[in-house]
């Protein structure tokens, strides 16, 4: 640790430390909270915080929506440019509708798996060193 000696009016010595030279020489620790396994450091923790499925849920309403919001728009265009009104409207809600359902459905499951993998995982020991 580098550091300046000066001298006080007072003809005390004072030392003048600048406060990059109060910094430890070791790395900084990752970002990632690890779950406490030896090895482990740096990797990401298995049980993820309630927000990450809170955005997670909010990602799938959107998707949900906007499938929904564009066939219906799709639908409703070509209704005022073929003159067909409402039928085509109609149709294109309840694709919409459908398909942005079945998407639900199968993120819902995916969502389901990963969470039932976490959850199953043996909890990893260390291995012990043999005498």
């Amino acid at each position: 640790m580098a550091s300046e000696l000066g001298n006080d009016p007072g003809g005390i010595m004072v030392s003048q430390q600048r406060p990059a030279d109060n910094l430890p020489d070791e790395p900084a620790p990752s970002d990632a909270p690890t779950d406490g396994q030896p090895g482990d450091e740096g990797q990401p923790r298995q049980d993820q915080p309630p927000q990450a499925d809170l955005l997670r849920f909010i990602g799938v309403g959107t998707e949900f929506f906007m499938t929904f919001a564009i066939l219906l728009a799709a639908g409703l265009l070509l209704d005022v440019h073929l003159g067909t009104l409402p039928g085509l409207t109609i149709a294109g809600a309840a694709a919409g509708f459908a398909l942005a359902l079945c998407r639900l459905v199968g993120q819902a499951r995916q969502i389901n798996r990963r969470k039932h993998a976490r959850r199953d995982r043996p909890a990893q020991r260390p291995e012990e060193p043999s005498p």
